[in-house]
This record gives C-alpha cells, structure tokens and sequence, in this order.
C-alpha cells in the first residue's frame, strides 16, 4: 500500500460518526486524523465489532501509512477471538482470515521503529501468535506462545496499563476459548487459564480509573458467566452499562449476568437499549459482515428475557424488528458463511408463540419457499404447528406436522448453529418435546413422560451459551403435566432445578426468579403443604408478576391446564392478604376442620364436602381471601348473629376454634353440618354458575375435518345430541367449515358428561356478558353483569381476561365480533368449569373412574340441583 493509494482511501474524521464518548489510547503518529480513527477503532475492538474496527484501523493507515499500530489492529481484529475460533471459520474465509492476519502483522514489524515501547511490545507478541501464513499451523501452539508474550510484555511494562491487561487477559482466554470451568459443576478446570485470568482482571478491577475503559470488565463478564458464581460480575456490569451510547455491545454484556442472576427486567432493558444502537449501526453500514450476528444476538437475549419474565409484547415487537434486519442478501453471503451463524433467528418468533400460548398464529407458519436456506426456519415452524395442533387437540394434524418435522430435520446440515450449539442438537430436544406433549394428549402418558424427560436431559447436556440453546425450558412442560397429573413431589423438584434451589443442573442452565417456574413451583408448595416455603416463594412471586404483561396461571401455556384451571377462572379482583402468622393459624384451623370431617366421607346429596372445600382452596390464587369466606360462613352457621349487626373479624372467627380438640359430639357434628353447608354455598356460588349458559361446550370439543355430524356420534340421548348441536353451533361462529365433535375415546370423560348434561342448561338461565376495556392492546376483561345470589359475594367475582392476538382486532360496537367474542368467553368459562369438575370427582367412589380416566356416564350420568353424582 503506497501514499497515494492511502491518501486517495481517506475519509475525514468530522464526517457524520457514531457517538463513541471520549476513550481513547495515543499511538505513535503525527497525524490528528490517524489517531481520532485509531481511537475509534479501538472502542469498537474492545466491543467485539471487528468488522467496523478494521475500517477505522484502515482509515487510520489511510491518514497515515506508517502508523504501526493501525497495522497490528487490522492484524488483532482479522483473527480468531473468543467467540469465533478457527475451528468456527469455514476454509475460505479462514484462509483470507490467515492472509490478513499476517501480511498486516508484518507490516506493523516493518514500521516498528515509529512505535513506543508499549506499542513494540503488542507489535512483536501478535507477531508470534501469526508467524506465517501456513493454515496447517498450530494455532493451540501460536496462542499459548503469543500469551506468553503478552506476560511478559504485562510484567515488563503493563501492570498499571488497562489495554495491555485486557488484551493480556484475552489472549490467556482465547488458550482454552469457552472451556475455563467443568461444564457440569461451573468449578474451574485447573488445566485452563482461569486463574491466571481471574487474579489479573480481579486486581485491574481494584484500579483507579477502571470505570472508564471498557476492557477489564468486559473480560471479566465473559470469564465469570460460565462459572458457578455469575454473580461475582454484577460491579463489572455496572461499569459498562453505558460507557458508551452508540455500542449496542456494551449495553449488551451486562444482560449476560442479568439473566444468570434473574433479573429480567434490566435485562429486557439493556438489550432493549443494544438493539437500538444496533439498529443505528445497521441503518447506516448495513448488514453484510459478521457483527450481524452480534446484532442479531442483541435481540435474541431481549426476547429471552422478555419471555422469562412474562413479557409478550416486548418480546413479539423485538421479534419483529430482529426479522426486519434478516434479509435474504444478508443470509446469501458466502464468505464467512453467514446463513450458518444467523438464518437460525428466524426461527425465533416460534419459541416466543408457543411461550405464550398463541396456538393460531403458529398454525399460520407455512414453510417458506428456499428450503436449503431457511432448512432451520422451517423445520421449526413444523415443530411449532405440531405443539400448536397438540395444545388444542387436534392430533392428526400434529402428527402429520411431526412427520414433517422428522423430515425437514434431514435437510438441516451439520455447519448450522445457535452458537455455540449445533443446530442437529437442538432438533434432538425438539424431537423428545414433541413425542411428549403430543402423546400427552394422546394419553400414553408412559411415552409422553418418556419424551419429556429425554428433553430435560438434551437439554442439560448442551453447551452454555447466553441465551440457552433451548429457549423453553423442557423442565416447565415437563413440572406442569406431571402436576397435571397430581405427581406433585416430581413437578415440584424439577420446578426448583429449574429455579436454581436444586443443584442439580449446570448453574447456566438454571433461570432464577423466571416467574413461569416460580407460579409451579409456588403451587406445588401449596399442596404439599410445605406453607413456609410457599410463603417465601409467593413474596418473589408477586414481584415476578408484577413484571409480566400476560396472565399467569401455569408454568406454560401449552399444558391443557393453562386455559382449565379454576385459577383461571376464579379471580379475587382485590385479594385479601393476612398477616402470615394470622395466615398460618387459618390454614391450620381449616386443615383441622377438614380432617374433621374427612375428606373421603360422602354427604347425603352424594358428594364428599370437605374434599370440594380443600379442592377450591388449592385451585385458588387469593387462599387468604378464600380463607376468609370459609370462617365467615361457619362462622355464622355456627354462631348466628343476634343483636350486634357489625362483621367479626378474621381475629373472632380464629379465637373461636382455639379448643377445638376439646369440643363435644354436639359441637362437632354443627361444625360437621357447617361444611356441608360450605360446599353447599361453593356448588351454588361458584360451580353451578360456571355451567349455566345457554350454550354447554366441553374442553374437549376438537376441530377436525371428519365426515361424521355430531348428533350421529354415540348420542342417542336428545338433550345431549341438543347440547352438541348448540356447541357446535357457537364454534362455528367463528370457524366456519369446520366440524367440531366429541372425539371418540374421550366422550365418556367426566368432563365431557358434565358440561354436557342438559341438566344444567335447562335448570339455569343464559349469561350476559360483557367487554370491559384493560388499558392493554387486544386484551379485555370478561365479566358477568348478573347481580343475582350467585355473585353476591364481593370476594369472588368470576373474571377472566381475553387477549387476542395483534392481527385481530376487538371491536365490541360491531355485532357479528361482539358474538364471536362471546362465544370465546363462554368456551374459555366452561372449559375451566369443565376441567375443575373433573379434577373434584375423579376419585369419587360412585363414579368408578378407569386408569384413563374414562367412566361410564355417556349415556346414563344425570346431576339435578342439589344432587351430585345420582345415577338412574
């Protein structure tokens, strides 16, 4: 490169640039112009931009040709670094790579006499790390001998200079690149450098001044991340959080031990703030070089963060503006191979629809045309359609999306990744959660625990990366269905792995505080009446919801339970909080009360009372409200007010059974009717309501193109064949074309019995509905306007919000979508009434529930007011 050529290359440093603060390094040159390029080099080396570092280092060379430390930067950026090492090159680009390594390192040698003692001394290490241009070199053996260098070079002259730590410091890291600690354990490999590494940065991180250069602490993030103590990088973070405003990069690191410590919310923050200097960057330089992938990178740890914590909309408009920048130009770049780093963020926008339950919009995932250069985008949209067909019962249509998975996964080659996890990799899991939630549904639960557990472990043994290879914790689907199916001690241990309180998975694996696992686990507590701890659990809890934009009532959407749950249905709309000693003496008083009576005893109306109170109590979210409601009612059985018109209090109602263990027969057998009545009060109040529409659906009514009509399916019963006609009447408000029907093997379900019996739609009347706008886009609250004794308790109004998805709008004013919104409220209601009686009556001895959960009421159940399980 000569003068002329160098001179006619040169831009000048007041053109219009990217704001990169005051940092800075005085090289050896004459030339202002050289260095403002130099330092802006420099910032961008530091945040791993090598691409834009290189042509600032070339801009320096262009305003002045003997400036030898602009060489040795073209040099340093050009190589293999902690991210991306040779074996990560494809062969022409590491071939290229090789070349510029070298040719640039030499002529930083030739113009060494220009250069100080510090600048010689980086000149001569690297030379050693690119003696020659040969690509059958050792690099392991050219890295140890260029940190060697760099140890020397940090004894002689740099134990006080920030850039010859952090470059020492990264030379000893890129020796053993990404394998510093035992992966299984997070404990340090005592072959690896990590301790050389940790004394160094750690004592850097004592220094004056190091608040103002980006080195020591972006180092030390990469160092700690991997190892069983993230946390010790928290000061670190703060020091680079924004020490520069156009570097998406720096915003971005700190994110890294956000999510390893649970706190989403600055991590949602910070990578927000990333990908909008991203975004500057790419606006301005376009997409066509490796930093793309860093770019990309930024949003895919916003939408994970979004996603643990609950975040739909943040995490849906990131996906947006992340495929904005992921054009097909930038996919079709041969050299590096930029298809084989970032077509897999296309894929992206599955994960998020299926964290959030959004069933129709993964249906609407067609395959995109080019299959060789979106083979990941589109082998995970058949992974996406078959959870989404699985979720909402359709599994003839999830197994042919699973097939299509199965080959779609043939044509994903072994050069994808998510790095640094082979995309082959990932598949695997994908392939174990996909033979789990679909024979879930199936009910070869057998086979679908099988899966799910292959999943956990898949997912356990992959390599750390940030985010996780994996973006749903199989460990969620996996605690939710056994939950589902009362394994409660199995969900709650794979809740608390999940959470971080078990060690048993790798520490990076672990999501603290994701507020998914923590309502499962919160839960689980419950039920195991582990109350302490469900206390303290409940605390981080509240605050994790408090973040969420959705509501929360399983550890996933795509468990049946997640739209079933009678906490779904049931919502204190002003909770009642005791103060925990009260709380505690509550839940002991009504544990007592229950026992009393004995949960397994049947009543005369032929249900067992005390097991319905205990059923209601563990469904519920507000248990201290619930509690309340239950002492105030035996309260007042037990002790009829007489002149004094004022409401006890929780105080009152306590004290009032501190000698139960010495009551009498008589007091007994009141407290015995009072509970009776209780449940009597709960069926009346809270159950028989849910299932007095006009128009009865059970949860499994399954949209399926067959030829059969619903009255023609085992019904010979009018008043059933006349509940169907009504069901299939209002589904297909909404869905026109389709047959919806009672699929065969479960219409002897209770559920289906139940929300079936005409019965309830002739002993009660219709339900007025309305729509109550939340303040959120596409989300309304759903309410009854009835103001009868069935809703005549303040404590438990019934309230469930609808959300719909962006492309579909909610415009109450139009009469044909007010009706298909009402047809949504009456199937979310009665699905979770539906879901909740089958829970309650499951082991009720008169019904005779087979292993599958089958029994023998299609034909011949009936319930009549006031008569629970009477069989003619």
């Amino acid at each position: 490169m000569n003068s002329s050529d160098t001179q006619s290359l040169a831009r000048p440093s007041s053109d219009p640039y990217f704001n990169l603060g005051t940092f800075g390094r005085k090289v050896s040159t004459d030339s202002q112009e050289a260095q403002v390029w130099f330092d802006r080099a420099l910032v961008w080396t530091y945040c791993f931009n090598h691409d834009e570092a290189i042509t600032c280092y070339n801009q320096a060379i262009a305003h002045d040709g003997n400036c030898a430390m602009a060489y040795w930067g073209v040099s340093f950026c050009s190589g293999a670094n902690y991210n991306k090492t040779w074996a990560l090159f494809d062969e022409t680009d590491r071939l290229n790579a090789i070349k510029q390594c070298y040719v640039f390192s030499q002529e930083a040698l030739r113009r060494i006499e220009h250069a100080s003692d510090w600048e010689q001394g980086l000149i001569k290490a690297l030379a050693h790390r690119y003696p020659n241009d040969d690509p059958s070199r050792d690099f392991a053996q050219c890295s140890r001998a260029y940190a060697d260098c760099m140890r020397d070079l940090y004894t002689n002259l740099g134990r006080e200079d920030f850039d010859i730590i952090t470059l020492f410091a990264d030379a000893l890291m890129n020796c053993a690149p990404r394998k510093l600690y035992d992966a299984s354990t997070g404990l340090p490999i005592a072959a690896s450098p990590v301790c050389e590494v940790k004394d160094l940065l750690e004592r850097a991180l004592k220094m004056p001044g190091v608040e103002q250069h980006p080195g020591p602490a972006h180092m030390y993030i990469h160092l700690m991340e991997m190892s069983a103590t993230p946390e010790a990088a928290l000061p670190a973070a703060e020091m680079i959080r924004e020490i520069f405003p156009d570097t998406g990069h720096t915003y971005h690191m700190p994110a890294h031990i956000d999510v390893l410590v649970g706190d989403y919310r600055r991590a949602v923050e910070y990578n927000l703030k990333a990908t909008v200097a991203d975004d500057k960057y790419f606006q301005q330089n376009g997409g066509l070089t490796f930093y793309s992938y860093y770019r990309l990178h930024d949003y895919h740890s916003l939408i994970y963060a979004a996603m643990l914590s609950g975040k739909l909309k943040a995490a849906l408009a990131a996906t947006d503006r992340m495929e904005a920048t992921i054009t097909e130009d930038i996919l079709r770049v041969e050299t590096p191979a930029l298809a084989n780093w970032m077509e897999f963020f296309k894929a992206v926008r599955v994960h998020v629809l299926i964290r959030f339950g959004m069933w129709e919009d993964l249906k609407k995932l067609d395959p995109l045309k080019d299959k060789q250069l979106y083979c990941v985008t589109n082998v995970m949209r058949h992974y996406g359609k078959a959870i989404a067909y699985a979720a909402t019962g359709q599994l003839e249509e999830a197994d042919r999306e699973r097939e299509q998975f199965n080959g779609a996964s043939t044509l994903v080659p072994p050069t994808r990744l998510d790095f640094p996890n082979k995309i082959t990799d990932i598949l695997k899991i994908a392939s174990a959660m996909l033979d789990g939630e679909i024979e879930y549904r199936r009910g070869d639960y057998e086979t679908a625990f099988s899966g799910l557990r292959e999943a956990v472990i898949l997912e356990d043994e992959l390599p750390f990366a940030e985010p996780w290879g994996w973006m749903l914790p199989a460990r969620h689907a996996y605690a939710a269905l056994s939950l589902e199916q009362g394994m409660v001690e199995q969900a709650a241990q794979a809740y608390a792995e999940d959470l971080g309180l078990i060690t048993t998975p790798k520490r990076a694996h672990q999501h603290p505080n994701n507020v998914w696992a923590l309502h499962g686990y919160h839960e689980c507590l419950q039920l195991l009446s582990r109350h302490a701890e469900a206390n303290i659990i409940k605390k981080q809890l509240s605050l994790a919801l408090a973040e969420a934009d959705v509501q929360i009532t399983s550890s996933c959407f795509w468990h049946s339970g997640q739209q079933l749950s009678l906490e779904s249905v049931l919502d204190f709309s002003q909770p009642l909080n005791l103060p925990p000693d009260q709380s505690q003496t509550a839940i002991n008083i009504f544990n007592q009360l229950i026992d009393l009576y004995n949960p397994n005893q049947t009543s005369q109306k032929g249900y067992k009372p005390a097991a319905l109170a205990l059923a209601v109590y563990r469904h519920v979210s507000a248990k201290d409200a619930f509690l309340m409601l239950f002492f105030s009612l035996i309260y007042e059985a037990l002790c009829p007010r007489t002149t004094d018109t004022r409401d006890p209090e929780i105080t009152t109602y306590l004290c009032y059974f501190d000698d139960l263990a010495s009551w009498g027969p008589d007091r007994l057998g009141n407290a015995k009717s009072a509970i009776e009545d209780f449940a009597e009060y709960i069926i009346e109040n809270l159950l028989l309501p849910l299932a007095s529409y006009e128009i009865i659906i059970g949860v499994l009514f399954l949209a399926s193109s067959i030829d059969a009509k619903p009255e023609d399916v085992f019904s010979k019963m009018a008043e059933i064949t006349d509940s169907k006609k009504n069901a299939l009447r209002i589904l297909t408000m909404f869905d026109h074309g389709i047959t919806h029907l009672i699929e065969y093997p479960k219409i002897d379900s209770l559920m289906n019995a139940l929300t079936l019996t005409y019965d309830y739609r002739r002993l009660f009347g219709a339900f007025e509905l309305y729509f109550e706008h939340t303040g959120r886009p596409y989300q309304y609250e759903i309410k009854s306007t009835d103001q009868d004794s069935f809703f005549s308790d303040p404590l438990l109004p019934v309230i469930r919000t609808l959300t719909l998805s962006p492309n579909r709008t909610i415009d109450p004013p139009f009469p044909r979508l007010l009706a298909i919104h009402r047809a949504i409220a009456l199937i979310m209601k009665i699905s979770g009434a539906g879901d909740y009686f089958d829970n309650v009556l499951r082991d009720l001895e008169e019904v005779g529930v087979r292993a599958d959960g089958s029994t023998n009421l299609g034909l011949i159940m009936k319930l009549r007011l006031g008569g629970w399980l009477t069989v003619s």
